[in-house]
C-alpha cells in the first residue's frame, strides 16, 4: 500500500474523476442535487406535507454519487475487495459472494424503492417516480461496483454508438431532472 501526504491508497487507487462517464456525470449529479435541494425548501412550488422528505433524500442520494463518481471510489471498493479476497486466499472462489451481493443488492433496492413510494404516497406523481428513480440509480451503482467485470461486459456494448452504462446512468440523472421541472410546472399550473 503507498502513501502520500499521509494518505494511503488503496491497491492501484489513487481518488480521481472516473474517466468519460465521471467527467460527464459528476455535473449532472451536483445539479440534480442542486436543483433537488432547491425543491425541497419550497422554491418555486408549493410542497404538499411531507414532500420536501423526499427531495432532501434524493438530494443527498444524488450528491453521495457524484462524490463516489468524482473521487472514482467505486475502484477503491473494488481494490479493497480484491485485497481482502486474495489476503485470505478465497480470491478464486469469490463468485458465489459476488452472486450473493448483488442478490441483496437487488431485493434491498427492491424494498428502498418500495419504501419511497410509501414515503411519497400522498406527492404528486413526479415526486413519486423521482423517488423511485434515484434510489434504483443507487442500487444500479452498487450492483455495478460488486460485480464489476461481470456487468461491463454489459455496459460496455453499445446501443447506436452508446455504452449501455451512460445510457443507464446519465438517463436516470436526466429522467430526474425532467421529473423536478415537471413537479414544478405541474404545480405552477394549477396554482394559476
Amino acid at each position: 500500500m503507498a502513501t502520500l501526504v499521509g494518505l494511503a491508497w488503496v491497491g492501484s487507487w489513487s481518488p480521481g474523476v472516473t474517466p468519460r462517464l465521471g467527467l460527464v456525470a459528476v455535473p449532472f449529479y451536483v445539479l440534480g442535487a442542486w436543483w433537488c435541494a432547491r425543491l425541497a425548501r419550497g422554491r418555486g412550488v408549493d410542497l404538499v406535507p411531507g414532500e420536501a422528505i423526499c427531495w432532501w433524500i434524493l438530494s443527498a442520494i444524488l450528491l453521495a454519487l457524484g462524490i463516489y463518481k468524482l473521487l472514482d471510489l467505486q475502484t477503491a471498493v473494488v481494490e479493497m475487495g480484491r485485497t481482502v479476497a486474495s489476503a485470505h486466499r478465497w480470491y478464486a472462489r469469490r463468485r458465489p459472494l459476488q452472486l450473493a451481493l448483488i442478490f441483496g443488492l437487488g431485493l434491498g433496492s427492491a424494498a428502498a424503492m418500495a419504501l419511497a413510494v410509501w414515503v411519497a404516497r400522498k406527492a404528486p406523481a413526479p415526486t413519486r417516480l423521482a423517488s423511485v428513480v434515484g434510489v434504483a440509480l443507487a442500487g444500479f451503482v452498487a450492483i455495478r461496483t460488486i460485480s464489476f467485470h461481470a456487468i461491463d461486459r454489459f455496459l460496455d456494448s453499445g446501443l447506436a454508438g452508446l455504452k449501455a452504462n451512460w445510457v443507464i446512468e446519465l438517463g436516470g440523472i436526466v429522467v430526474i431532472l425532467v421529473l423536478i421541472r415537471r413537479r414544478v410546472v405541474t404545480r405552477s399550473d394549477k396554482n394559476q
